[in-house]
């Protein structure tokens, strides 16, 4: 199952190699090589989905958030079917999650996504989840909120250390601090 690989620039088409079954991966450059290739998809992604939907990614992950997802489900399936048709990378049925931005219940929300995205409907189904420290979903616990608190406090402790000069306590609560609040909407 060796896969030729093609590039397109300017209207023309250029061999760019084989990749051949069973490479390793973990090379030097494969992470720079999957961002280069990512990113396009993501684009693709985000063109897929109405306006006031948001598609984010980091490393191996994507992240979509769909209003109207009803309408938009089978785009953002057919964009994920050609990714698979390009780079043969499969997206991970059972390692998905949809966590729904309404009140249903996870066999409900299930049937919704099987009638618009037939394959799909073994999604994991949750009220709520964290991603990249942004949480979501319409069963959002205090204790979530706590916890960012008691984690912005510790962190404003360690800001404060004495020793520590001006620039760097500036520095260490711009990147270690301020970012923990960032999250809490």
């Amino acid at each position: 199952n060796n896969i030729r690989m093609y590039l397109r620039f300017m209207g023309r088409t250029y061999f760019a190699g084989l990749a051949l079954a069973g490479t390793k991966q973990g090379g030097p450059s494969s992470g720079s090589v999957f961002a280069f290739v990512i990113e396009p998809f993501l684009i693709c992604l985000s063109r897929s989905v109405g306006p006031r939907s948001t598609i984010s990614g980091y490393a191996d992950d994507v992240a979509a958030i769909v209003v109207n997802f009803l309408k938009y489900l089978p785009r953002v399936k057919k964009a994920f079917d050609l990714f698979y048709e390009i780079s043969k990378l499969e997206l991970g049925i059972t390692k998905c999650v949809a966590i729904p931005l309404f009140l249903c219940t996870d066999e409900e929300c299930r049937a919704m996504i099987r009638s618009v995205a037939p394959g799909w409907g073994d999604f994991g189904i949750a009220q709520s989840g964290v991603y990249l420290g942004w949480t979501v979903g319409v069963e959002i616990g205090q204790d979530h909120v706590k916890d960012q608190f008691l984690k912005f406090k510790e962190r404003v402790a360690l800001a404060r250390a004495p020793g520590e000069g001006l620039l760097s306590s500036i520095i260490f609560y711009n990147t270690r601090v301020a970012t923990v609040m960032s999250h809490v909407a």
